[in-house]
């Protein structure tokens, strides 16, 4: 127990109905040492992130990043490498947290990797060709006259169900499949009333005019949903690589025509 801990009434206590003990000055508690208070600090939890952190802080925290997140490494030098970049992020956290932004941020997942390996990994979505004009050969669906009524100053679509849960692209470059789907299951929701969580893997796997999880476009994904219909998350669930088109075995795919 530190020093600071005890209160002068605690530093003796008689025992009741017993014989008087012959009075003794109690050694003095050990002060809380250095070492004692960043074990304090951070073996919780990786809440050390919040404060400034030591050397000894860093490990400990990367410890309890590896159980929460059952991490493991091939080799002592990988594991090296990855304290060393989990540190770094970890410093970031700590910097930006400092400075009392309208935001947080938090030790995740990612923790380990490095920018460059967190962009390849997930950042797949291609620029279309120069030559090639965005939106070519989307239809016109018109448009609506404004009356002159007051508009609100931001509509938050997931409170009007039209939004579905988060979802997480893994090891794979498909975060142009998620921009689609994402996109269709709101305009499906706003036109039917309808939420459904639609199939990143069918694009990931069938959509030939993209490389599954090595990058991708969203005009032609959405091309080719027009062309294919999409199949539900249900019923064509993820799995974070490219595999064998199996849209047809779909027994609940949607038409996206909404228009026709």
């Amino acid at each position: 127990m530190c020093s600071s801990d005890l209160k002068p009434e605690q530093s003796i206590r008689a025992a009741p109905k017993r014989p008087p003990l012959q009075p003794f000055s109690p050694p003095s508690p050990a002060p809380c040492t250095k070492k004692m208070r960043t074990v304090l600090r951070v073996s919780a939890c990786l809440a050390v992130a919040a404060a400034a952190g030591s050397p000894l802080d860093y490990e400990l925290a990367f410890r309890d990043f590896k159980a929460k997140f059952q991490r493991s490494y091939g080799s002592p030098e990988e594991e090296s490498r990855r304290l060393e970049i989990f540190t770094a992020n970890l410093r970031y956290i700590e910097s930006a947290n400092s400075r009392k932004l309208s935001y947080e941020l938090e030790v995740n997942e990612f923790a380990d990797q490095s920018p460059e390996e967190f962009s390849a990994a997930r950042f797949g979505m291609r620029k279309p060709p120069p030559a090639k004009r965005l939106w070519q050969g989307a239809p016109y669906l018109g448009s609506d006259a404004y009356s002159g009524a007051a508009l609100p100053s931001s509509v938050d679509w997931s409170q009007k169900g039209a939004v579905t849960p988060p979802k997480n692209q893994a090891q794979c470059g498909s975060c142009w499949a998620f921009s689609t789907t994402g996109a269709v299951e709101g305009a499906w929701a706003i036109a039917t009333g309808q939420l459904l969580s639609l199939s990143e893997q069918q694009l990931v796997d069938c959509d030939k005019t993209s490389m599954g999880c090595n990058g991708g476009e969203m005009d032609s994904a959405f091309q080719f949903l027009h062309e294919h219909g999409v199949c539900t998350e249900e019923s064509y669930a993820y799995h974070a690589k490219g595999g064998k088109c199996q849209e047809g075995n779909c027994t609940d795919r949607k038409s996206t025509r909404l228009n026709s």
